[in-house]
């Protein structure tokens, strides 16, 4: 992105805590940053972000695919309707991601059984009939 729209910017590479951790620290110092990123991820969730414009493409917008191999849904009818009906918002996803990332001692298991209860007809309509 750099070079096709010649910014005068450094490229840093490092891992995704890393620029996680550079982005909490900017955003609390008041200093400009610019993180490539992708949704969802929880940073959208505890950040106020602003998602640049990319008009030439350089970053294509992804979606998520759902693929099972051929004859999955003769052998496994229900888990094939299941997976059919699986769907969430982005903010659902998100408010599920920040809850295990701020889950401090309590197990990703226990915070996700939290968020099932809280979200049973959701789930339930995940659910072949």
């Amino acid at each position: 992105m750099i070079d096709e729209y010649g910014l005068d910017f450094e490229q840093v590479a490092s891992s995704g805590p890393v620029m996680t951790a550079a982005l909490a620290d900017a955003i609390s110092d008041k200093k400009p940053i610019v993180v490539s990123g992708w949704k969802p991820h929880w940073k959208f969730g505890r950040f106020d972000l602003k998602v640049l414009d990319d008009p030439r493409g350089v970053f294509p917008i992804d979606g998520l695919k759902k693929i099972v191999r051929k004859g999955f849904a003769e052998d496994h009818p229900r888990a094939n309707q299941f997976f059919a009906n699986l769907n969430m918002t982005e903010g659902q996803l998100l408010e599920l991601m920040l809850a295990i990332d701020d889950a401090g001692d309590q197990s990703t298991e226990d915070v996700v059984r939290d968020w099932v209860l809280l979200n049973e007809p959701l789930i339930d309509s995940w659910l072949p009939r």
